[in-house]
């Protein structure tokens, strides 16, 4: 494990639910359009503080997973190309 400075992300997440039975967890397929349905868990990084612009990771409760960039340039790409 790397020591703690401003250059890592170390967090941990437990999550829990009173109603086990009503989690929708249907999807699993990669930047799937569908996963949105599902419940989910999502963090995005506003890596330049500029409020407009960073990254976007989520996971559903199946384990389906999307990722994308989020930008106000005109030519921005996904974070695959």
């Amino acid at each position: 494990m790397q020591p703690r400075d401003r250059r890592y992300i170390d967090d941990r997440l437990q999550a829990a639910s009173s109603n086990p039975d009503q989690i929708v967890a249907t999807e699993m397929r990669r930047d799937s359009r569908e996963l949105p349905k599902n419940d989910n868990f999502a963090v995005i990084l506003d890596t330049f503080l500029d409020h407009r612009s960073g990254f976007f990771f989520y996971v559903s409760a199946a384990g389906g997973m999307f990722h994308a960039v989020t930008a106000a340039h005109p030519f921005a790409r996904s974070i695959d190309s």
